[in-house]
């Protein structure tokens, strides 16, 4: 009798606040889970991509899960103000701050029997570099031939896509130019970066939202 009490009590309270839950997501959908559940498949991925048939100890694989983890929730999720180094991202949620990584020695070169066990796990989390740029191509629809899309203006705050970067590094910068060709379409534009102004092609930016 008192489950069936407080089991109507948190229904009413639920049509209250006009909250309404879901039932559980059945086994072999993960479809049903919508946005937020589209990470986890990057995720898995991309995981099985740097770990291919290798067997790593519980050592290995939890130092492994736990950089990656500080990795994807480095990810910028959209500008916070006017500056070209502010951003936010997951790990404000749960830190208050970003994350960040040991910078490491590139060991892409490196013959993987030669790598120690230190070096192993380092390998493996480079390798997640095909995830940043997933990512970014992400933020970076343009349905082709069906719409007009706005041009980059002035002040926007971008990504800027660089292949040579460590994972958890996110290149930002602010527009300060553009140069639009003769169909007014801006194609290049010039950018402010904490280590100065540079020229990127606008397949070369991503433009986060501002919040």
């Amino acid at each position: 009798m008192h489950a069936a009490i407080m089991s109507e009590r948190n229904h009413f309270r639920r049509r209250q606040n006009s909250i309404e839950f879901q039932n559980s997501i059945p086994p072999h959908a993960p479809h049903w889970g919508g946005v937020w559940e589209s990470p986890v498949r990057s995720f898995k991925l991309h995981l099985r991509r740097v770990i291919g048939n290798g067997m790593l100890t519980f050592e290995v694989i939890n130092t492994l899960l736990t950089q990656i983890e500080a990795v994807v929730n480095s990810r910028p999720l959209g500008a916070t103000s006017d500056s070209d180094t502010n951003y936010l991202s997951p790990s404000h949620f749960l830190i208050g701050r970003p994350y960040t990584l040991v910078p490491e020695s590139d060991l892409s070169h490196v013959n993987v029997n030669k790598l120690d066990y230190w070096q192993h796990i380092q390998n493996m989390l480079q390798g997640w570099r095909t995830w940043h740029q997933e990512y970014l191509t992400s933020l970076k629809n343009r349905p082709k031939w069906f719409r007009r899309q706005p041009n980059i203006a002035v002040g926007n705050i971008v990504i800027i896509k660089e292949s040579n970067i460590p994972p958890a590094k996110w290149l930002m910068a602010k527009v300060t130019e553009i140069h639009p060709g003769s169909d007014g379409l801006v194609r290049v534009v010039k950018l402010h970066t904490v280590h100065g102004k540079i020229t990127r092609p606008i397949t070369k930016v991503v433009v986060l939202p501002k919040f």
